[in-house]
């Protein structure tokens, strides 16, 4: 029931900034707020395929042997998301909403990344990963 309600908060919240994008799974309220905390502050100012892919990023390490199974678990976990290591602001209402409907799109969306870096930074680690895209200010691997 709490998951209905907050999705119709989220649908009438933004029906004028953002598309409509209906689960595909089910998500907890707190792993969506997780989530959407994660893309706010992950890919601020990036376009809205941006911020799906970095939503993609934590469910597909979701799937993977090497992370967590739980999504706040994989989104805190020590020096993965750098936002996770200081105190940031709250997002506005309407970041959020936007963060949350990229990760309900991100739920069906098809691409195998699962690691990211800002395009400013050059991390040792990407040298061992496959390139698969790049959007924005980030290049993401799988």
């Amino acid at each position: 029931m709490l998951k209905i309600i907050l999705l119709a908060a989220l649908l009438t919240l933004s029906r004028s900034t953002s598309p409509t994008v209906l689960p595909t799974q089910p998500l907890t309220a707190s792993e969506l707020k997780c989530m959407a905390d994660n893309v706010v502050h992950e890919s601020r100012g990036e376009s809205f395929l941006g911020k799906i892919l970095v939503a993609k990023t934590v469910l597909n390490r979701a799937a993977h042997p090497d992370f967590p199974r739980g999504l706040c678990e994989i989104i805190y976990q020590p020096n993965q998301y750098s936002w996770t290591l200081t105190q940031y602001k709250q997002p506005s209402k309407e970041q959020w909403t936007e963060a949350a409907y990229a990760v309900y799109a991100a739920l069906s969306y098809p691409s195998p990344v699962l690691y990211f870096h800002n395009q400013t930074v050059k991390p040792k680690w990407a040298l061992t990963k496959t390139l698969i895209t790049t959007e924005g200010n980030h290049i993401f691997y799988q």
